[in-house]
Order: structure tokens, then C-alpha cells, then sequence
């Protein structure tokens, strides 16, 4: 990831990090145990549940409750424990006061706002399960704008039908969906010099997640951020106190979180399923552009109105909702309405000038453009008789305590903070230039050309492959190679009885990446870099390094997080691989990796094994000719291999190339270590994921730390 911002409740910082994840962190007071009783099912359920017996049986995952709902519930608030890589206070330089939101009110910040597409999804995080299409947008059956039809209505609706077959889970917060819409549309999102037309991406649930943060004092936040191109992406991570309260839901809170679903489906269909299917939705693009920044984000539509034109086959249509100057003319065509479920009798009750609950509804239709919500008032039994629309106008000309300039001026804000942040793509570009940040700036390289003395030590594999890159060419006179397990003495130029040793090490990551040693008259001083070692350097460092006393260790904590305790190591990734590939001896497979280098072992290993060389651009093979054992494991032909790794991908020119393999960590490590079981796993056909990291996981960055037992440590 890019950076971090953490966020504390009463002293409120964001704070640039560098770990990797926004962070809302909130204190919680520990209340004693309360059980809510559990009753049987309501007769009347049961009995118009055996009505739909022609439905698929479904098995049954939620408890029933008792009825009516109690009017106050009690239960145990989470304890939130702060997560291992960060203190309690922070002292950063790069920090974001949160103010009370009056002192943003006021401030006019312009908003512009367009839909530029849509989708529908089964599953967020299944780019297979993605059409671009209304498949899932609902439509209302009753005239929204006729209240007086609405009044008169006489309905009965109970959600309770069907409620102990849903898991009320949340959709997934991946960005999966948004970047399978993404490469759909590089023409209208990617300018020619290859760079996003937006500055930010994630969903609006993200957007007003931040917008909320003005007064939410509930729960904390997390959010991660990669800046890639030009463009920031949020993706939501699941903090301790969130889980916690999801999997802590009593009973009751699950039986209300299913109401919600069952009562979209009564407002949209004459005769409505036995039960719900809240992970099919359908989604718009929004393209946003607040001040000075452009967001684009999906947001989730509940429906449409009754009159409505939603039919994707017609051509006029069509060709709206493909330009990017939609506006008057699509909106003509379709209006879209939220549908929310409110316990009380009548509009009266809903206090919409204090609650903030109502603050939350406005952010969510205003982000999307739409004008109404359309209410459905519940009992205590879940039994909905009256429904009525409220227009978003009036819950903001009502507001008292929150105001609709204040969150557009702090999320302006927040926006220019992650911006003047998070200033370098976390992929610089694909030869690991990360590392080398600083060698092309131009004050180094003024600073270099006055000063004759200066060096710029590195591995002889670091030394050519700078080399090849223009933008260093010119520091070819300063570079100096160093030996690895060799020690050597630099002199302090400005104190002739000072120096200090250097030791270097491999440090696995890439060709050339060394772990620096330094020993001198202060202490002893470790610098890993971006490391993961081997089996045999593992052993080996672990001989040398235990006999010195380290007072300093400065480690690559990339995914120091306890829920990636585990990675499969490089050569167990590898025995996966060639076993597939054995066992597929007819098909062509194209691997797809996200640098130019540090997949060496994985060409050496597969040529080893089958004698086959591996496609590569003309360029990726001269790039090895430092390093002539990985280029005989390597061709430009590609017509005498099956296996591809070419740069770019080369099915163009291969058409019988069927089978991708992503060699990647980073979809894994958003899953959960749910796939880590297998380091090879399928997605979709002729599409596979292997598990292929080259940084230490939670375990082995602790391992290693207690190896050589180092005095203090540091990220």
C-alpha cells in the first residue's frame, strides 16, 4: 500500500505513515453481558412459509426472535484493541485535524455530478459474476409520486416471511466489480499518456464513510489506499471493532437487517421471492467532481420508479448511457429512489432535524443524484402498513446538527490531504524503481556532478540494470559495486579517524536487493529493504547474524499484519505450478506477472523441469545478460514454447494461448487468507491466481526477529 492515516476519536489525527491503511480508531467502555431471549417462530410465518414450498430449500442460519422487539436492547459493547503496528499517541508531521463540523459549514465547494455507467453483480468481489447490464435493477409496482395513492393504499406487509434463511451479511468490499468496469472503458477513464482521468476510486459507501467521520463517534475505520497511475484507490478493510460487531449481531439486530432486503422486494413485485438475494445488485458509475478533485465510485441502486425506462436494448438508449454528457436526458428516461424501513407511525416521529441517522440517508442519495426515498413504517412485529416518500430537500433544509457544506468541505479536504500524502504510484513503473526513489531527482544528480567522491554502492545485477534505464544512465560514473558476504570500510570524509563496515547480504527479493550491515563507533545497524529469503539464505543468515549483537533493525513490514501469518514459500509456490503444468501437457499458459524482475526462480525452476524455455519480450531477454543463467531459461520465440511471460502479453500474436496464471500475493491477502490453503487456485475458466510473494509474511518477519534479537526495531 501507498500510506497510512489513522484516525482517533476526541484528538483526531489522520497520520501519513507510511504502513499502509487509513485508520478511525475509537476507545470503547467494556458493559456487562446482556442475552436477549430467543422464541419460537411466529405462527403466522409459519404458515405462509409452507405456502412456498415449490421454492429450493434453504438451510436455515439465523435464530428466531421474540416478538414484538423490545423497545430498548442491551447488549455487549466491543472492546476495541489497538491493532500491533501502531502506538497509542502519534507525533507525525503529516497529520489532518478533524474539526466540529461547524467549522466547515459554510464553505462553498462546488459539486458536479454524472453518471458515466452501470453494472450488475452477483458477488463485488467476482469480476466473472459482473454484466453490464439491468439485470438486477428493480422496479417499483406503486406511482411514487402520487401520495395520495400511497395514503390510501391498504397493505400489510410482514417481513418476517422467510427470515430464518438469509445470512444478513454485508456485500464484499472489494473493488473487484469497479476495476472489472474499469478495463471495460479505458477509453473514457485513461487519457493518452496512460494516466486515470480521476483522482480517486472505491465505492460510495467508502465515500460517505468519510464524510461521516464529522460526527460518527460509534466505530472506528479502516481503509487502504494504493495510488496507481495518477489515481488513489479506497478499499475497505474490516477493523476489529467492525468484526466484532457483525459477528456479535444478536438475534434481533439480524432479524431487522433482514427486513430491510424483504421490504425492497415488496415494493417491487407483485408475488416476492420466499426470500431475498441482497448480493445480487445493480450498481451505477458515478463520476463526481468536488472542487479541484474528481471521484469515481459505484453505488449500489435499490430501484427505479414505475415509469422508468430501463430497457438496454434500445438503441437511443444505448447510446446515452455510453456518452459521457449524460445528464438531463438520461434522467429522463430513469429515476432512481432509495428505499429505507423506519420504526415509527407516521412522518411525525422521524425527528429528521436532530438524528444523524438522517444525515447518513442524505449523503447516501445525494453522492448518486437521487431526490426521494420512499419510507416504509414498521411495528414492533416487523409488519409494514403505511409506506411515504420523503424528498432528500427536506431532510438537509430540516438539519440542525450537521449541515450539507460541512461534509462536502471536509471530504474536499481529506481528499487534498491523501492527495499531498500519497505522492508516488505504489508501481512506479515494472522494474522495481520504488527502491531507487531519490537517484533521479534532480538536486541528487546536481549534488553528484559537484562532489567527484560521491558514490552510489549496489550489487553488479543492480549496477546493469540501472544501466539500462535512461533515467540513471547518467549516474553510471558513480555507481559502485559491492561483493555480498564481503566487508568493507568507508571513511567518514569529514572525520579521518571515523568509519564504519559494510556487510552485505541477499536479500531475495529481486536480483541485486541486499540487506546492509552497518558496524561503527555508535552500534551495529541492519537494513533488510524489501527482503524474503530463501530456504538456504534463511539458514545462513541466521548463522552469521545470531553471533553479532544488532542494536538497530530497520525491516520490510509490507504485510506485518496477523491476518497474513502466513504466505506459501516461493518453492512451495513453484512445486504447485509445475505439477499443474504437468498435468495440462496440451494446453498453452500465459503467467502474468506485475514486475520485470523477481520471478527468476520461477523461469529457472520450469526450464529445469521441463526443458523448456519461456517466452519474453526481445527486451526482458537482453535484460538478463548480466545474468546468463536465468537467459537460457528464456526465448524471443515464441512459437516454440508453451509457456508465455512475455511483456506485453503476447495472445495477440498467440491465439492459442488459453490458460492465464497471475503470479501475484496481493488478491490473496485482500481474501483473508481464505485460498491459502493451496497456493494455486482457480477463478473463472482458463484463469487461475498463484500465490507468489515476494515479501516475508507475519510469521516469518517474526521468526527472523527473534533469530538475531535485535536491541530496538524499527518499520
Amino acid at each position: 500500500m501507498s500510506s497510512s492515516l489513522t484516525y482517533f476519536n476526541n484528538e483526531t489525527f489522520l497520520d501519513g505513515t507510511g504502513r499502509g491503511k487509513l485508520f478511525r480508531q475509537v476507545q470503547y467502555a467494556c458493559q456487562p453481558n446482556n442475552t436477549v431471549p430467543c422464541a419460537p417462530m411466529l405462527t403466522n410465518s409459519e404458515e405462509k412459509t409452507k405456502k412456498k414450498r415449490h421454492h429450493r430449500k434453504a438451510e436455515v442460519v439465523c435464530v428466531d426472535v421474540q416478538l414484538p422487539l423490545s423497545a430498548v436492547i442491551e447488549r455487549n459493547v466491543p472492546v476495541f484493541i489497538l491493532c500491533e503496528q501502531f502506538p497509542e499517541k502519534y507525533i507525525s508531521p503529516t497529520s489532518l485535524a478533524v474539526l466540529h463540523w461547524s467549522k466547515y459549514h459554510g464553505r462553498n465547494i462546488s459539486f458536479y455530478l454524472k453518471d458515466i455507467g452501470y453494472f450488475s453483480t452477483a458477488d463485488r468481489s467476482d469480476a466473472n459474476r459482473c454484466r453490464e447490464d439491468f439485470r438486477y435493477l428493480k422496479r417499483l409496482i406503486y406511482d411514487i409520486d402520487d401520495t395520495r395513492q400511497l395514503k390510501q393504499l391498504n397493505i400489510e406487509f410482514d417481513l418476517n416471511i422467510g427470515s430464518a434463511y438469509l445470512n444478513p451479511a454485508e456485500p464484499s468490499t472489494s473493488l473487484d466489480a469497479m476495476l472489472w468496469w474499469i478495463s471495460r472503458h479505458k477509453a473514457t477513464v485513461v487519457n493518452k499518456k496512460g494516466r486515470f482521468t480521476f483522482d480517486f476510486v472505491g465505492w460510495r459507501g467508502t465515500i460517505r464513510k468519510i464524510m461521516s467521520s464529522l460526527f460518527n463517534q460509534e466505530t472506528d475505520w479502516r481503509i487502504a489506499v494504493i495510488r496507481y497511475r495518477g489515481a488513489h484507490f479506497f478499499h475497505v478493510v474490516h477493523t476489529e471493532t467492525e468484526l466484532a460487531i457483525e459477528f456479535g449481531q444478536t438475534p434481533i439486530e439480524k432479524r431487522m437487517c433482514y427486513w430491510g432486503h424483504k421490504f425492497e422486494d415488496y415494493l417491487c413485485s407483485e408475488t416476492p421471492p420466499l426470500f431475498p438475494s441482497p448480493k445480487k445488485l445493480f450498481s451505477l458509475v458515478n463520476l463526481a467532481t468536488l472542487g479541484v478533485h474528481t471521484l469515481l465510485y459505484g453505488s449500489e441502486i435499490d430501484a427505479c420508479t414505475k415509469d422508468s425506462i430501463i430497457d438496454d436494448e434500445s438503441d437511443d438508449l444505448q447510446t446515452t448511457l455510453n456518452s459521457t454528457n449524460i445528464n438531463s436526458k438520461l434522467r429522463k428516461k430513469r429515476t432512481f429512489v432509495e428505499i429505507k424501513l423506519v420504526y415509527a407511525e407516521n412522518m411525525l416521529e422521524l425527528h429528521t432535524s436532530t438524528a444523524r441517522k438522517y444525515a447518513k440517508w442524505w449523503s447516501q442519495c445525494f453522492l448518486t443524484g437521487i431526490d426521494q426515498i420512499l419510507l416504509g413504517f414498521r411495528n414492533d412485529y416487523g409488519i409494514v402498513r403505511q409506506i411515504h416518500p420523503l424528498l432528500i430537500k427536506d431532510i438537509e433544509t430540516r438539519a440542525r446538527t450537521w449541515s450539507s457544506s460541512s461534509f462536502l468541505a471536509f471530504l474536499s479536504e481529506f481528499c487534498a490531504f491523501v492527495r499531498k500524502t500519497i505522492t508516488k504510484d505504489y508501481f512506479d513503473d515494472d522494474q522495481h524503481t520504488d527502491h531507487l526513489r531519490g537517484l533521479d531527482d534532480e538536486t541528487f544528480s546536481n549534488y553528484a556532478k559537484s562532489n567527484r567522491a560521491t558514490r552510489i554502492y549496489c550489487s553488479e545485477a543492480t549496477r546493469y540494470f540501472l544501466s539500462q534505464l535512461s533515467a540513471y544512465k547518467h549516474l553510471s560514473q558513480f555507481y559502485s559495486v559491492l561483493n555480498v558476504d564481503q566487508p568493507f570500510t568507508i571513511q567518514n570524509p569529514e572525520n579521518d579517524n571515523s568509519s564504519v563496515t559494510v556487510t552485505c547480504f541477499g536479500a531475495g527479493h529481486c536480483p541485486g536487493s541486499l540487506m546492509l550491515l552497518f558496524e561503527g563507533l555508535y552500534g551495529t545497524v541492519l537494513y533488510t529493504g524489501d527482503f524474503r529469503l530463501y530456504s538456504h539464505q534463511s539458514n545462513r543468515h541466521r548463522v552469521i547474524l545470531s553471533k553479532k549483537r544488532i542494536d538497530s533493525l530497520y525491516i520490510d513490514m509490507t504485510f506485518f499484519e496477523p491476518s497474513i501469518r502466513q504466505l506459501p514459500q516461493r518453492e512451495q509456490a513453484c512445486e504447485k505450478l509445475i505439477d499443474f503444468i504437468q498435468q495440462n501437457q496440451d494446453r498453452r499458459f500465459y503467467l502474468k506477472t506485475s514486475a520485470r524482475v523477481g520471478y527468476e526462480y520461477i523461469y529457472m525452476s520450469l526450464y529445469r523441469h521441463f526443458a523448456i524455455p519461456i517466452h519474453v519480450s526481445t527486451e526482458q531477454y537482453h535484460l538478463y545478460d548480466c545474468l546468463p543463467q536465468v537467459q537460457q531459461a528464456l526465448t524471443t520465440d515464441g512459437q516454440s514454447t508453451r509457456l508465455h511471460a512475455c511483456w506485453p502479453r503476447c495472445s495477440h500474436t498467440n491465439p492459442s494461448i488459453k490458460a492465464s496464471i497471475v503470479l501475484s500475493v496481493l488478491w490473496f491477502t485482500l481474501q483473508q487468507q481464505q485460498h491459502f490453503q493451496s497456493p494455486l487456485i482457480q477463478i473463472s475458466i482458463d484463469f487461475y491466481r498463484l500465490c507468489y510473494s515476494l515479501h516475508s509474511s507475519y510469521n516469518e518477519i517474526c521468526t527472523f526477529i527473534k533469530q538475531i534479537s535485535p536491541t530496538r526495531v524499527h518499520p
